[in-house]
């Protein structure tokens, strides 16, 4: 993903997500977490996010005050957002 892409991105994450609360997380590849799956659970779920913006080729998602999420897009990454009681998509799981 090119930076003018990931700027586009972090607007469009930013515009859809500020404001909301953080019900649940999945991770596909827990290794590239840089704690445990669990602690990650703890850590984001029940928080609000505040804004997201890119720095580079970084994504930073604020949750509430004190936890920032560093994602890094990379090749081919995929954050998904959907509502609760929706089913993700086949090519998702």
């Amino acid at each position: 993903m090119e930076l003018p892409e990931l700027v586009v991105l972090s607007q469009q994450m930013n515009k859809e997500l500020a404001g909301k609360r953080i019900s649940s997380v999945e991770v596909a590849n827990p290794k590239c977490l840089n704690m445990s799956y669990e602690q990650f659970k703890k850590t984001a779920v029940g928080k609000t996010v505040k804004s997201v913006e890119n720095r580079g080729k970084w994504l930073f998602i604020k949750l509430g005050t004190d936890h920032i999420l560093l994602f890094n897009p990379g090749m081919g990454a995929d954050v998904i957002h959907f509502n609760a009681g929706y089913k993700l998509p086949k090519n998702t799981t």
